[in-house]
């Protein structure tokens, strides 16, 4: 599966987000990307998932104790 290029840069499509992390000293979440194996998960950034906001202030409000901004 290749990812959608959007203003020049590739982007995947997050099937859900299922941790959280404070990584490098920035905001870093665990997500796993739509069409994969449920066994690929990536440590991303926070600051490169700004498409999927709303998803990410849903994982806070559902894991309170979860490190966020």
């Amino acid at each position: 599966m290749k990812p959608k290029v959007v203003d020049d840069s590739d982007e995947w499509d997050v099937d859900r987000l299922l941790n959280s992390a404070q990584r490098y000293r920035k905001l870093h979440l665990l997500l796993q990307c739509e069409g994969y194996s449920y066994t690929w998960k990536s440590w991303e950034p926070a600051e490169n998932l700004g498409n999927v906001q709303e998803s990410v202030d849903e994982f806070h409000r559902e894991h309170l104790t979860k490190p966020r901004r």
